[in-house]
């Protein structure tokens, strides 16, 4: 369920509620996720005065509280039922799965209706444009009387209609297969993805709603070369490179401090094919133009990565971003620099980081 609260806040909060039972509801997953803040927040702080305000004593410190945090298994099953039943039972009249519903348009969209064969022609023609460039500057430096030998040259960087073919079908294999896409659903809560048969999903979340989702804290989940294994209803390992599609549904909203957020996304770009697909949702109510420092700040840091932003859009509550997991090599790719870590926090900020009082 992890992810949840901030949503429930912005859906039943925020408006007028006339439903009581949802108003309960969201108060109780309100003050879980201010709750969680909150003890991050007061260890910080503690450390910091400590340590002088040194970063690693922040970090550990934040950490222990997470532990701490797996082991409350009351509260997170409280949390888990009351996320489940607000977003079943509560939100439906409103559009409540909007969320759900965007990320299924967007996999249809990229795999089935041609928008990841559209984005790997522009890689195509980028990579040949590249070539042609550097080819042409290679050949301004050749002397008068190798003309023969940049003529040549001109030859080779000349558009190849079938190469540029070749490239655009490289990754998109399950676009003309008939066997489900992969989909990872990290914060999952009740597995809403189980109801698209076109999909393969392994949903995970740190206490499951029901049977159907596998316990996981994804911060520290074991990735490995060899087959995904799962016992007792937990995931033990996943597989490098393994899925299509990675899902954080209100997950990033979730985790309590950059760190664990950068530890989610390091390991949804390990588990990724190439191309495939991270789809992000984040709570937030603001205009779109209120929120753009933030957005950008996103793009910025998941590009820096291994991913390019596929497509972005606002709903009402909520910030809808899709990412293409990349080849920064690959000069088809557009050009990141590679962030260090102390930067990629920075970026990594939600709004909530800087509120001193939650409630």
């Amino acid at each position: 369920a992890a992810g949840a609260a901030a949503a429930a806040i912005a859906q039943s909060l925020k408006r007028k509620d006339t439903d009581p039972e949802a108003t309960r509801l969201a108060a109780l997953i309100r003050q879980h996720h201010a709750t969680l803040r909150q003890r991050v927040k007061a260890v910080e702080s503690g450390a910091a005065g400590a340590n002088s305000g040194d970063k690693s004593s922040d970090s550990c410190a934040a950490d222990e509280v997470w532990q701490a945090h797996l082991k409350a298994t009351d509260e997170l099953q409280q949390y888990a039922a009351a996320m489940q039943q607000l977003a079943t039972s509560h939100w439906k009249s409103e559009s409540s799965d909007s969320r759900v519903t965007w990320c299924y348009n967007t996999i249809v969209e990229y795999y089935v209706k041609g928008g990841l064969r559209k984005t790997l022609d522009k890689d195509a023609r980028r990579r040949q444009h590249r070539a042609a460039e550097a080819a042409a500057v290679a050949a301004t430096g050749e002397a008068a009387s190798r003309a023969g030998q940049t003529e040549r040259e001109a030859t080779t960087v000349a558009p190849n209609r079938s190469s540029l073919s070749a490239s655009a079908s490289d990754g998109s294999q399950t676009t003309d297969e008939k066997k489900p896409l992969k989909l990872l659903d990290v914060g999952s809560c009740f597995n809403p993805f189980k109801a698209f048969s076109e999909l393969d999903v392994v949903a995970v979340d740190l206490t499951p709603a029901n049977s159907s989702v596998l316990r996981c804290d994804f911060t520290s989940v074991n990735v490995t070369d060899g087959e995904s294994t799962f016992t007792d209803g937990g995931v033990v390992s996943l597989q490098r490179g393994s899925f299509d599609i990675v899902v954080f549904s209100l997950l990033l909203s979730y985790m309590p401090t950059t760190a664990l957020r950068l530890r989610c996304c390091k390991h949804a770009r390990e588990l990724l094919k190439q191309n495939g697909l991270l789809l992000v949702i984040c709570p937030d109510s603001k205009d779109v133009n209120r929120s753009a420092p933030w957005m950008k700040a996103f793009n910025e840091a998941f590009s820096s990565l291994r991913f390019r932003r596929y497509k972005y859009e606002k709903l009402r509550h909520l910030h809808c971003m899709a990412f293409r997991a990349v080849d920064p090599s690959d000069p088809g790719v557009l050009p990141c620099d590679e962030l260090p870590e102390e930067r990629l926090l920075e970026l990594l900020q939600i709004p909530q980081d800087k509120l001193k009082d939650e409630e």
